[in-house]
């Protein structure tokens, strides 16, 4: 695993907040000015051993290439360490760009989120949760070969299949045949169950007339018993008014009195009449029955 020091990891974390911008700026300067330092001390040190060995064309074949390396040397190391900091300044405008355009005011990790770039660094993993197979498997499945993550950690181990396969014994017990016949038999039930309801359907669309009929005789035969009970109460509320003799309002409570008493007595004459029919079937039934009698013993005697 490759270590960050710390002196790095702080410049990284300053470098990435856009209010540390000033401290960035700084450093660099700081970085600038040993790079200059170090130029100078070059050129004095070269300048100073050259007049010391002197002129002499034997000495200088000695030491000339010994000192040659050592200044090509000096001098190539500079050159890279001028190139690294101007890419350095680079990198270090561009983030300071990026941080001033920036407004969302999301932490560094949310905010590669939001643009679908990778959150973390998969080879300095910060917390221990990043080191686990199963979120460095996310991240192959979201980044691919950008994450530099060997993808073999992508495919299952035996314990894994193993564990699997348990699992689809116990969750999936049923072949594929065996659920395509299951699958079957439902559909007939159901297809059986449809045709059955569409046979009842049919069956009652047939009496539909029938009910209709039925139906509109029992209304008709509701509206004549209401029809007849009205006027009935038309009838004794004309009886109360001409006892009066004179128009009386239904809220007088004369008018009220009377028009009780009335239909009192007309109950008491329906009454009287159902009492009056069932005599006088009583006795229609009594002679035929009588009549029946005789005529059998007649025949008997005969």
């Amino acid at each position: 695993m490759h270590f960050t020091p710390p002196g790095e990891r702080f410049v990284k974390r300053t470098f990435s907040s856009a209010s540390n911008i000033y401290v960035a700026n700084q450093i660099r300067q700081s970085v600038q000015n040993k790079v200059k330092e170090m130029a100078n001390i070059t050129r004095a040190l070269h300048t100073s051993f050259t007049k010391s060995i002197g002129n002499s064309k034997t000495t200088s074949k000695i030491l000339s290439i010994p000192f040659n390396r050592f200044a090509s040397t000096d001098i190539s190391s500079t050159t890279e360490l001028a190139e690294q900091e101007v890419l350095n300044e680079k990198q270090l405008a561009a983030a300071a760009l990026e941080a001033k355009r920036n407004k969302s005011r999301l932490k560094p990790r949310h905010y590669k989120i939001l643009h679908g770039q990778m959150q973390v660094d998969p080879q300095n993993p910060e917390f221990p949760y990043e080191k686990t197979v199963k979120f460095r498997r996310k991240l192959i499945a979201q980044h691919g070969l950008a994450t530099g993550i060997n993808l073999g950690i992508a495919w299952s181990t035996k314990e894994e299949l193993q564990e699997k396969t348990e699992y689809e014994k116990v969750a999936h017990p049923f072949t594929l045949q065996q659920i395509v016949e299951q699958k079957k038999k439902l559909r007939e039930e159901e297809m059986k169950k449809i045709e059955t309801r569409q046979k009842d359907i049919e069956l009652k669309m047939g009496k539909l007339a029938l009910w209709m009929k039925e139906l509109k005789d029992r209304q008709e035969k509701k509206e004549a018993v209401v029809r007849a009970a009205q006027e009935k109460k038309d009838i004794l509320i004309e009886e109360v008014r001409q006892h009066f003799g004179y128009v009386v309002s239904m809220k007088d409570p004369k008018f009220q009195e009377m028009l009780e008493q009335k239909e009192k007595e007309a109950k008491k004459a329906g009454k009287e009449m159902k009492k009056k029919v069932r005599v006088e079937k009583a006795t229609s039934k009594a002679l035929a029955q009588a009549e029946a009698v005789s005529t059998g013993k007649e025949i008997k005697m005969e």
